[in-house]
């Protein structure tokens, strides 16, 4: 994109052009992966896979934002969403399955 652009120009661009930007972009890329290896944390993230339940779990409905905190702080990842958000989004999810449940009772 960046020759399409720079041949609009009075000189126009080569390939010679990308060289200083190719080496940026792959300098940018080892030091973001060093500075993941050196403070602990696998880059590219690695999902791990949720165990899989076979009883039912009780869902008391009662957490709270301390909860949340607790969790981030045992994963030790960094999320880019604020806590006041997932809280804000659990909430929801719960108002939801809760509407969910009393809509399929039967009566």
């Amino acid at each position: 994109m960046l020759c399409a652009l720079g041949a609009t120009g009075a000189a126009s661009w080569d390939f010679s052009y990308m060289l200083p930007i190719t080496a940026n972009v792959l300098m940018l890329v080892l030091v973001g992966w060093v500075y993941n290896n050196f403070t602990g944390h696998r880059w590219p993230h690695v999902q791990y896979p949720v165990p899989r339940q076979t009883t039912p779990f009780p869902h008391p409905g009662n957490f709270r934002r301390s909860d949340i905190e607790e969790v981030l702080a045992d994963w030790d990842e960094m999320l880019d969403v604020d806590v006041d958000d997932l809280d804000a989004v659990f909430r929801a999810v719960e108002r939801r399955a809760a509407t969910r449940e009393l809509a399929e009772r039967p009566e």
